[in-house]
């Protein structure tokens, strides 16, 4: 009898296991849903012959990075990261060149998607240099 108590404890605990086992891949799923997607890529011709290329990826809704290239007599590469870091806070980070940074912070309640396509309705393709 000691026997059979025994085989079953082992067999109920290896059920277990394997419901642990199954309901951790299902955590993890969603987790490895949140990759990188682009949004937005195109290009655009502005004054004195600069050319504006750009491409858009985000990660989930609250993560947003444009990586752009100017181009005039020189090749500039950009990069912008739009943060979302509260309810109504948006962390903007500007990269120009190698090794120019500009931080800061605007007020909105959107999304950091939302606020990106906010601004290309309005024209700011980078939205650098905006005060």
């Amino acid at each position: 009898m000691e026997r059979n108590d025994f085989i079953n404890r082992r067999l109920i605990f290896a059920i277990l296991l394997v419901f642990v086992f199954l309901f951790g891949l299902q955590i993890a799923e969603p987790v490895s849903a949140a990759k990188i997607k682009l949004i937005s890529k195109g290009q655009a011709k502005g004054d004195h012959g600069i050319k504006l290329s750009w491409k858009t990826y985000r990660i989930g809704y609250n993560y947003v990075k444009i990586k752009g290239i100017l181009k005039a007599d020189q090749t500039i590469y950009t990069t912008l990261v739009l943060k979302k870091i509260g309810k109504t806070k948006l962390k903007v980070i500007e990269k120009i060149g190698k090794n120019k940074y500009r931080v800061h912070y605007t007020k909105t309640k959107h999304s950091a998607v939302q606020y990106y396509w906010n601004q290309r309705k309005k024209g700011n393709y980078l939205l650098m240099w905006h005060d």
